[in-house]
């Protein structure tokens, strides 16, 4: 069985040999072509290739650990906010500035999902 890759994602799954002389498989410059056992498992699989290794992941611990992600996203927005509550009083003198970046903190999880694609706006 060969497994074809195109920017390190699964592409295609087939038992014919891409690289043949034969074969109607069409590769471009991206793809990389892996032979596995006929066992090999692919069901309720992510399959990649990490440093032109195969890398196989049981679905279910993907979904797991997408579901934690804008949990811990929101965790340091709100340290985040807890640090500048004060701004946020109605007797405290906030600037303008001290409000957006208040407001652009609980706006984030609107733009961003992941702690390693947020990109935090600047404190004043």
């Amino acid at each position: 069985m060969y497994l074809i890759f195109e920017n390190n994602n699964l592409k295609l799954v087939t038992t014919e040999d891409p690289n043949s002389s034969d074969s109607i498989i069409i590769l471009n410059e991206n793809s990389v072509v892996k032979e596995v056992a006929d066992d090999f498992v692919i069901e309720y699989r992510i399959i990649t290739l990490v440093d032109n290794e195969i890398n196989s992941v049981p679905e279910d611990l993907v979904a797991l650990a997408q579901s934690t992600i804008l949990p811990m996203l929101r965790f340091e927005r709100d340290n985040r906010l807890k640090e500048t509550d004060i701004w946020g009083l109605q007797d405290y003198p906030a600037s303008s500035q001290q409000l957006a970046y208040r407001q652009a903190l609980r706006d984030i999880t609107d733009s961003y999902n992941s702690l390693d694609t947020v990109v935090w706006p600047t404190k004043p």
